[in-house]
């Protein structure tokens, strides 16, 4: 059987910064999982659910939503997990007695994506956009803005679920310097006057505002244990220390200010909850469509490359482009580079991608020209 590649030449004109610019790379290829032992084998089932947690990463799909699709999971687990290790939760952060573990896993890149492809499954491409956090946490008694995440234990939980779903965040914090439109009591009323702020210090970002007070002790006997019980993650939290409820005001780029608000047992569980729907409102702006799936080859040519280091950080820039899944370098003359790009997206869906990225804009379609913002 003979097989025929389409090329189309792509012309970059590449003159400021090489790409990428907007967004953050964030692990897809990884997942992880809280564990109560750093002594487990491949026999233990938390090794598939690191597994699941890295299907979402890639797809944006949700867990749930992932466990229910036969296959996803090999038999051959071992072979698929290239590497792992534990990293144990700082106990100050932890409302048990006994250690517990995050187990980190690193999948086989192509087995990832072949599984993923056969079950006719999204991307969600490594490159996101970072959400600005403002954190007010006065569940300790005296208000304290999280400059970090290790200030304090719903820091440190947002962090780590945020880095679990795949979610870039940025600390806003600077409390010494920050203008009067972002003062504490704007923070507790979450007010919108944060966030046009936040776009005029950090560029138009995403926005996240989240405040966390003490529960009354009638509403802490309401939640009762189902909340700590709803998942086997939150089994292994055998206490709740400090119940707590939690408000968040959430901006997207050219959206307006969504406001929620709930209870939870512990801060691990309120930062699942809050990052359960930053992920779902980022994946469905940026994750790619199964159809939009394809391996293919195109030729990519880049012009304006004036001096070495353009080209080698050009070349680092677009091998880092989880669409890209391969590049092979054709020919190489002074200003000009041609390359070989194996894509897992179509064409298409790889030039709507970089538009959506505010990477480049498409100046000329045949021939193809764009050029970089």
């Amino acid at each position: 059987m003979r097989i025929f590649v389409i090329s189309i030449t792509i012309v970059l004109s590449l003159w400021m910064q090489p790409l990428p610019v907007r967004a953050e790379q964030v692990p897809v290829y990884a997942g992880s999982t809280l564990v109560n032992s750093s002594k487990i084998d491949f026999s233990s089932p938390a090794f598939a659910a690191a597994w699941v947690n890295a299907l979402a990463r890639y797809t944006g799909k949700t867990e749930a939503q992932l466990r229910h699709i036969p296959g996803l999971v090999p038999a051959d687990l071992a072979k698929a997990i290239e590497r792992y290790y534990f990293e144990a939760v700082p106990p100050e952060f932890w409302p048990g007695t006994e250690p517990v573990y995050w187990l980190h896993v690193f999948a086989n890149k192509r087995r990832l994506r072949q599984l993923t492809r056969d079950a006719n499954l999204p991307i969600w491409p490594a490159e996101r956009e970072t959400t600005i956090v403002w954190l007010l946490d006065e569940t300790g008694g005296m208000p304290q803005l999280a400059a970090n995440s290790r200030d304090t234990a719903a820091a440190y939980w947002l962090q780590k679920r945020a880095e679990q779903a795949g979610l870039p965040l940025r600390w806003a914090n600077n409390a010494a310097t920050m203008p009067e439109s972002v003062s504490l009591d704007a923070l507790r009323r979450l007010s919108s006057s944060v966030v046009d702020y936040a776009h005029d210090a950090f560029g138009f970002k995403p926005v996240l505002l989240l405040s966390l007070s003490p529960l009354a002790v009638s509403a802490h006997t309401a939640l009762g244990k189902k909340a700590v019980g709803s998942t086997s993650d939150e089994n292994l939290q055998r206490s709740a220390a400090r119940p707590l409820q939690w408000r968040m005001a959430f901006a997207m780029p050219d959206e307006t200010l969504t406001r929620y608000h709930g209870t939870a047992a512990t801060p691990d569980i309120a930062a699942r909850q809050v990052i359960a729907k930053l992920r779902q409102w980022q994946s469905a702006r940026e994750r790619l469509y199964p159809e939009e799936r394809k391996s293919h080859e195109i030729s990519l040519q880049i012009n304006g490359l004036r001096e070495y280091s353009e080209v080698d950080s050009t070349l680092k820039a677009l091998s880092r482009l989880s669409v890209v899944e391969d590049y092979l370098i054709e020919r190489f003359r002074p200003g000009q580079i041609q390359l070989k790009l194996h894509l897992g997206v179509t064409t298409e869906a790889f030039l709507r991608y970089l538009q959506q990225a505010g990477r480049f804009r498409i100046i000329q379609r045949e021939p193809l020209v764009l050029e970089k913002l």
